[in-house]
């Protein structure tokens, strides 16, 4: 099985990268040949060939390893190359992942090794991302969005308002926010790769893509800016370390050029990073607005569904102020019919038991608020994998794409609308 790169087209601000599949699984891409297109909001026009290949290997290089697939492109960056091993053994880490095969070809090898300095960060807005930023501040001077990982890239209006909010906490830092806007998770059929790697357990984007993909994406603006370090944030720590493709030994064995990853954050909990942003807001006298929904598409926090409600209830374990970051106020009996009916994965457990050890810690066992007093209560370790009511938990599958139907209708019958205006 093989895996073909070219770069078919660039401007200065673009990459149009074709990927070809030779022998492999037709339900992999939805198109074969396919093209991964990227825009970037800076001039990438400086950045070598053997660099602009890098975000298609970053969304290859996980497949490869699963299906013993050779990747070829005509040239490759001499350190990104070299380190390929690097982040196949790191991925063999997980149980289950042992052995991976797969391997890059390069026509030619290019060194851009060159002077560098400063600090970026792949920055989603989030809670752990700008944990990240308040604590590596002093070493970080740009932050990079990427439009297509949580927000689908034809979601404009969810996309501004997530947008909207990171340019306020940039704004806030003082850094420059920079934007990458990529089709990458439209290139390739994940449900086909989770069906591969899901009889292990896993999922294809949180468990082998998102990590190598998202620091690829970045690949391109980092070197044009001369960026020595790109921080990634962590998602879990050393104490409670699950399967993800975005962990301590895959991030940091990505290298290109002079530049290397850090992958920041790994030393804290959810619970110690809300308390971490809502008192840097209170000290400074600013306030943020977080995104931390994934189950709202249009770039607002819904206020009801699982991780919305954990976001929440982290704040409040530490007795913080969560308006201060941009989380809505919830009420009980939403928070008590979300928690209730989540499904609960080993990770979430694990995020669960922190919030509980958090609340008890600050409010001792007398003086529980409502809703930390019915969480605590809760033997969410025997409900490991389970929802007690899975019929809801579909129903709010269910209503949550109906709504993103609606949300698409409502746009389409607004450009025919002005279509036909313009007609008339």
């Amino acid at each position: 099985m093989d895996f073909y790169i070219h770069v078919d087209s660039r401007t200065r601000h673009s990459i149009s990268l074709k990927i070809e599949g030779i022998d492999c699984p037709s339900a992999l891409f939805p198109n074969n040949p396919t093209f991964l297109k990227t825009d970037y909001s800076d001039d990438i026009s400086s950045v070598p060939n053997s660099i602009c290949v890098i975000p298609a290997l970053g969304l290859l290089l996980p497949i490869a390893f699963v299906l013993d697939a050779c990747i070829h492109v005509d040239e490759l960056d001499k350190t990104y190359l070299e380190r390929v091993e690097a982040i196949r053994k790191a991925y063999e880490k997980d149980p289950g992942l042992k052995p991976l095969g797969g391997s890059v070809i390069a026509k030619q090898i290019v060194d851009n090794n060159k002077s560098l300095s400063g600090g970026g960060l792949l920055f989603s807005n989030g809670i752990d991302a700008t944990y990240s930023l308040i604590k590596e501040r002093k070493s970080i001077s740009d932050l990079f969005i990427v439009h297509g990982s949580d927000i689908p890239v034809e979601d404009e209006t969810g996309w501004e308002r997530v947008y909207d909010g990171a340019r306020e906490t940039a704004r806030a830092f003082k850094k420059k926010l920079h934007s990458i806007t990529s089709n990458f998770r439209k290139v390739i059929n994940e449900g086909y790769l989770t069906g591969i790697v899901g009889k292990h357990g896993f999922e294809w984007w949180h468990d082998f893509e998102h990590g190598q993909a998202l620091l690829s994406l970045a690949a391109c603006p980092a070197y044009a800016l001369g960026l020595k370090y790109l921080f990634i944030a962590a998602s879990f720590t050393a104490e409670s370390r699950f399967p993800c493709s975005s962990n301590p030994d895959a991030d940091e064995a990505f290298a290109l050029g002079g530049l290397e990853v850090i992958h920041s954050g790994f030393e804290a909990a959810r619970c110690e990073k809300v308390k971490t942003i809502s008192d840097f807001c209170s000290e400074n006298a600013i306030r943020l607005n977080l995104h931390v929904c994934w189950e709202d598409k249009s770039g607002e926090n819904c206020g009801h569904c699982e991780k919305c409600c954990r976001s929440f209830l982290a704040g409040k374990a530490n007795g913080c102020d969560t308006s201060l970051i941009g989380l809505p106020d919830i009420d009980f009996n939403t928070l008590k019919k979300s928690i209730r009916h989540a499904l609960l994965a080993p990770d979430k457990v694990s995020i669960f038991a922190d919030i509980k050890n958090t609340a008890l810690r600050h409010y001792g066992t007398e003086n529980l608020p409502k809703e930390l007093k019915w969480f605590v209560s809760q033997n969410f370790e025997r409900r490991a994998g389970k929802t007690l009511s899975l019929p809801y938990y579909s129903y709010t599958l269910i209503k949550q794409f109906l709504k993103r139907c609606f949300r698409k209708c409502k746009k389409m019958l607004v450009n025919a609308l002005s279509i036909f205006a313009q007609n008339d």
